[in-house]
Order: structure tokens, then sequence, then C-alpha cells
């Protein structure tokens, strides 16, 4: 990522409500509506994966009707995927995994990136010049993984993902997270009620974000 580049948006998103909606779904009508679901539900940072059929068009819509909320990519694992995002207005891209091209592309194209990393030593290399870095599958790290990486990698920003549900986000973002990334809690939402229990999950989310951020 250029030294330049403003995250500002994003940061300031994050800010107010750190929760991010990860939309991953392999229809594509079913994503979109789980997507402005969770816009509904209170969350202001939308990722759409490259696993949604045409991503690239649906992040394009959300930026339009939305221009509130910050779109970004996820699933980003080729420059060809950095350069569809980036033409749609992508905010920022995120990725499970550190691949230099793609990064290098998100600089070019001035887009924050967001790896993914498992260890410490990933952390630390996927930090440099990343916007934060996305801890996956965080689940099996367990909160306790992201207080140990912030004592000793204080300034990196971490966004764990993966097996995390709503009611807990408070508890991630308490060990020290800059955002948690809410993605198998919505599909289990939508399976279970649609757009309706979307929604309240995203709400849970948002709730249990306040209360860690601005406690009574």
């Amino acid at each position: 990522m250029s030294a330049l580049l403003d995250t500002t948006v994003l940061d300031a998103a994050i800010a107010a409500v750190p929760v991010v909606a990860v939309i991953r779904h392999t229809d594509a009508p079913s994503a979109e509506r789980i997507a402005r679901a969770a816009i509904e539900g209170g969350i202001r940072v939308v990722e759409i994966t490259f696993t949604v059929p045409g991503a690239d068009a649906l992040i394009a819509r959300l930026r339009a009707d939305h221009p509130d909320v910050v779109i970004g990519a996820g699933t980003v694992l080729t420059p060809d995927q950095l350069d569809a995002a980036a033409d749609a207005g992508a905010v920022f891209a995120v990725a499970p995994i550190l691949d230099e091209a793609v990064a290098a592309r998100a600089a070019e194209r001035a887009v924050a990136f967001i790896p993914g990393a498992f260890t410490p030593t990933e952390v630390a290399r996927a930090s440099r010049g990343a916007a934060a870095v996305k801890l996956f599958p965080a689940a099996g790290l367990g909160t306790a993984f992201v207080t140990a990486v912030r004592d000793v990698l204080p300034d990196v920003r971490l966004m764990p993902t993966g097996g995390i549900t709503a009611a807990a986000v408070g508890d991630w973002l308490h060990a020290g997270a800059y955002a948690v990334g809410l993605a198998g809690a919505l599909g289990t939402a939508w399976r279970a009620g649609g757009a309706a229990d979307v929604q309240n999950t995203a709400r849970i989310a948002v709730a249990a974000a306040t209360a860690e951020r601005n406690p009574a």
C-alpha cells in the first residue's frame, strides 16, 4: 500500500461501527439481499467476496445505493480480481492469504488492502503496508491470541474473521481487535429466517460492539 493512500473513510466507518459484514453466497440475488439486510441492521462496512457471482457489479450497486456505507471486496486472490474490485469502486480489498502481486496491485490502484494471516510471523509480514491484517480462521485462534499478538505487535490492526458469533463481537474487540468480520453468522441467519434474521444478527453485533467501545 502506498504511503500516500488515504484510509480516512474506512477508518472512520470502523471507528463508528467496528463490524465488517462479510457476504459470501453462491447465489447472487441471495448475496445482495443479505448485504442489504446487514446494512439495514446497522453495519456500515460491507465486504462482498469474489465467491459471489458478479461480485464487482454488486459492489458498484451497493456503492450507488448506499453512499454512507463503505463497500469493499473479499476473497481477492488475483491482480485481475483486484482490478475488477477497484473498477467497481471498492474502497478496500480483503484476502484470506498474503499474495505479493495482489498487494502490489492494490497499492497501484489506491485500494486499502487487508491480507490474511494465521501465525505471528505471517501477521508481521502481512502487516507491511497493509491497512489491517485479517486473522483467519479466527475461531480456532481465540481472543487470547489477539491480545498476545497485540502485546508484541501493538501497531498492527487485526481483523479476526471466521466462526465469530454476533454476540461475541465485543469479546474480540475487548481483546484488541481493530474490527471484527462477521461472515458465517450472517449466512446462518439467512438460512434460518431470511432477511429479518440477518438484520437482527447485524443489530446484535452492532450492539455488542457499541457496548464494548462505549460502556455505560
